[in-house]
Formats: structure tokens, C-alpha cells, sequence
């Protein structure tokens, strides 16, 4: 009974698992993440009580196969290939972290490799580590396969989120060695099991929560900067207007100038009248002050509003 009920528990940890591996690499489908976690967990738990009533591992590899296939194109944009190519890696991994911590386990105590299908407190510790051993590769397979190349910047704040996991599996690990050395009672069995499930849901919820917080930031950085392009175009576009106005006023000029050359008879007037406009003439609307754009920009922007 309490295998079964444990369970269910397991069951959510994969669901989660499995949305924090998606979410990070493809969009979602449906409006809402909580319409996705529900989708996953209607998907999810009724497995559980597959897995209780006939407890084969084929058919549990399966099963979770077609679960998360499922899960993965319901409510992700991804295409059939990827989808298939992917569970399928996340399938091994799931079943590859259960047998070698069943495995290691059994050679470093000295206990029956089959001992965890009898002994609740060791199965309840040997999933809890190897499903948090799960989700750390599968966090960082999805660096692998991640739809937008990750910078410097998001792998250096990625990095420190395994920690977590880590200290997960050593401590559940040590809990592994204290049951087995002690015979605990009904209380303590309780509370390392409400422990147990407390350090996977923190793990799955720690990646799930930073991704979120990536996409807003990412999403507010480019607001920024769609906005420090749009304050550039605006302050480039007033330049060009009053540059077009100056050109406008020196053409006016010019015709009054020509008007005024017309009207002189000596060619010493002429000369004498081109040398005192020259100067006049020089750096008219001039835009270009540095090499830096952005710099000629602001200048530009303030030689107008003191004009």
C-alpha cells in the first residue's frame, strides 16, 4: 500500500522532470504552464497504478516511453522525430540511473540487489537518489539540445542549480546507510519519507522556477533594447527633419544669393561678395563629428535642441 502510494509521488517526479527538460528547450502549446503540469500529471498518474498492478519493467519502460512521447506533443512544439529521438534518450537515462544506484548500492552495503522490492525505506531512498541523479543529466542533456545557444552569462547562474541535486543524493544516500545500520521506528520512516519527496520536488522546482525567471529576463532585455533602438531611430529622424529644414532654408538662401550676383556689374563685387559668404557656408548642418555614431547622435541631438 504505501509502495503504491509512494508511487504516485515518483510518477509527479518524472512529470516534472520531464516538464522541466521540455520547457527549457520548446515552446509551449497551450496558454498556461499550469494547463501543461495538469495535462502531465493526468497523463502521469494513472500509470502509477499500472506500474503497482503489474510492477514488469518492460512494461514500465514502455509505458513511460508512450507517457512521455505524449506528453511532449500535446503540449510542446516539437515535431514527431525529435520528440521520439528524445524520449527515448530520456527513457535510457531514467532506466540507467535506477539500475546503477540499485547496483551501487547493493556492491558498497553488501545487501541483495532485489532487497529494495521487500524493504519500503530502501526503495523509497534508492528512487529519491536516482531520480534526482535523473534530473541532473537530464538538465544537462538539454544544454545539448537546447533550441537557442546558451552564453557564458545563463550557463554561469545554470551551474551553481546543481548543487542542489547533488546534495540530494549524498543525502539520501547517508540516509540509506543509517537505515540500514538502525532499525528505525514507524515516526522516523515517516518523516524520511516527507524529506525524501521534499528534496526532489525542491530540485525539479528550483530548474522550473530559474527557467521562468530566464524568460522574463530575456523578454525584458529585449524589450530594452527594442526601446533603446526606437530612442536612437527617434533622435536620428529629428536630425534628419532639421537637417532637411536647414537644407530647405540654405537652398531659399542660395536663390537670394544668386539673385544678389545677378544684380552686381563688377567682377570685384562678385569676388568680394563669394569671400564673405564662404565662411558662412562652412560645416552647414554638419552630422558626422566622430567615428562613433552613437556619440554623433547625442551630439546632434543636443546641437539641435540648443538651435
Amino acid at each position: 500500500m504505501e509502495k503504491s502510494i509512494f508511487s504516485i509521488f515518483v510518477y509527479s517526479f518524472e512529470m516534472l522532470i520531464a516538464f522541466a527538460f521540455f520547457i527549457k528547450n520548446y515552446n509551449i502549446k497551450l496558454k498556461s504552464r499550469f494547463i501543461v503540469i495538469l495535462i502531465g500529471l493526468l497523463l502521469f498518474l494513472p500509470c502509477a497504478f499500472l506500474f503497482a498492478a503489474f510492477e514488469n519493467e518492460i512494461i514500465n519502460l514502455t509505458t513511460f516511453f508512450l507517457i512521455n512521447f505524449l506528453f511532449s506533443i500535446i503540449c510542446f512544439d516539437i515535431t514527431i522525430k525529435a520528440a521520439i529521438i528524445q524520449n527515448i534518450i530520456l527513457d535510457a537515462v531514467m532506466f540507467a540511473t535506477e539500475i546503477l544506484i540499485i547496483f551501487f548500492h547493493s556492491a558498497v552495503t553488501r545487501i541483495p540487489t532485489d532487497l529494495y522490492k521487500s524493504n519500503f525505506t530502501i526503495f523509497l531512498l534508492v528512487t529519491v537518489i536516482s531520480k534526482a541523479l535523473y534530473l541532473t543529466i537530464s538538465q544537462i542533456f538539454s544544454f545539448i539540445v537546447q533550441k537557442h545557444s546558451l552564453d557564458s552569462f545563463k550557463i554561469k547562474y545554470f551551474i551553481p542549480l546543481f548543487i542542489f541535486p547533488v546534495l540530494t543524493i549524498v543525502t539520501n544516500t547517508l540516509f540509506l546507510f543509517i537505515s540500514l545500520e538502525f532499525n528505525l521506528s514507524t515516526e522516523y520512516k515517516l518523516m524520511l519519507f516527507i524529506v525524501s519527496i521534499l528534496f526532489v520536488f525542491s530540485c525539479i522546482f528550483m530548474f522550473i522556477y530559474y527557467q521562468t525567471l530566464l524568460e522574463k529576463e530575456s523578454k525584458i532585455s529585449e524589450l530594452e533594447s527594442e526601446q533603446k533602438i526606437n530612442r536612437i531611430n527617434s533622435t536620428y529622424m529629428d536630425i534628419l527633419e532639421y537637417q532637411n529644414d536647414e537644407f530647405h532654408m540654405m537652398f531659399h538662401d542660395m536663390k537670394n544669393h544668386y539673385l544678389t550676383l545677378s544684380n552686381m556689374e563688377s567682377i570685384d563685387d562678385v569676388k568680394k561678395y563669394i569671400n564673405e559668404l564662404c565662411p558662412l557656408l562652412e560645416d552647414k548642418g554638419k552630422i558626422r563629428i566622430s567615428k562613433n555614431k552613437i556619440i554623433d547622435l547625442v551630439l546632434n541631438k543636443y546641437i539641435v535642441i540648443c538651435k
